[in-house]
């Protein structure tokens, strides 16, 4: 009962607030902080919190804290296969929010880079996976893909005319030359926007050799305090 309490309480904060998605505020370019120049045989991971403080955990070893002020930039990972665990973590007593976990292979050179809003379920919590992939045919197309739980969403990319997408993922060729700003969206769910690619040619090279993934978790809207 305590529980439930808490949550209606989180949910009239929201509302009152007028802020339910946090990426129209914290539009991060996660070209940025993909961490490609790391020594050839250690991986990254960087995670970002668009709300609140979260413990990140790496094969259930905790390895540090990140804030909406301050992310957290870990560079000493083993390339290999590592579940990475987000636990929200400035909660009072006896409350508790969804924990995101997922195991991801982490590649050599490369960073991981994660960012969330942890709420109390998944149902209202957001947030992406960004990982790269080698690619099978190195004279093939780079691609993005973009992975969710869910069938039917539409994309948009730099600005293009929405496009509808009946399956559970999204795949679409990209070059190094530029970057790329998607925009999500799903009837119900709150959109979601980001860049894609690092700024800096330099930077953008070293993808030459890589595929990227996306997995998304979008936000489901909440009806109005009056209609609960």
């Amino acid at each position: 009962m305590k529980t439930f309490f808490y949550f209606l309480i989180f949910l009239v904060i929201l509302v009152l607030c007028g802020s339910w998605s946090p990426w129209v505020h914290f539009n991060l370019d996660f070209g940025t902080v993909l961490g490609l120049n790391k020594p050839e045989n250690i991986s990254g991971l960087q995670v970002y919190s668009l709300n609140g403080s979260i413990d990140v955990f790496v094969d259930d070893v905790k390895i540090g804290k990140a804030t909406k002020d301050s992310p957290l930039i870990y560079d000493r990972i083993v390339p290999g296969k590592r579940r990475i665990k987000l636990i929200r973590s400035d909660l009072p007593t006896g409350l508790k929010y969804w924990v995101y976990s997922n195991t991801v292979e982490f590649i050599r050179s490369t960073s991981v880079v994660v960012s969330f809003n942890l709420g109390p379920t998944e149902r209202v919590s957001e947030g992406q996976l960004i990982y790269t992939v080698p690619k099978k045919d190195p004279n093939a197309n780079n691609k993005v893909r973009l992975n969710f739980k869910f069938e039917g969403f539409s994309v948009s990319i730099d600005g293009s005319p929405f496009l509808d997408v009946s399956s559970n993922f999204f795949e679409t060729v990209f070059n190094t030359n530029t970057q790329k700003r998607f925009r999500v969206t799903k009837l119900g769910y709150e959109p979601i926007e980001f860049v894609l690619l690092p700024s800096t040619q330099e930077e953008r090279s070293k993808l030459d050799n890589f595929d990227l993934v996306v997995d998304i978790i979008l936000m489901q809207k909440i009806l109005p305090v009056e209609n609960l």
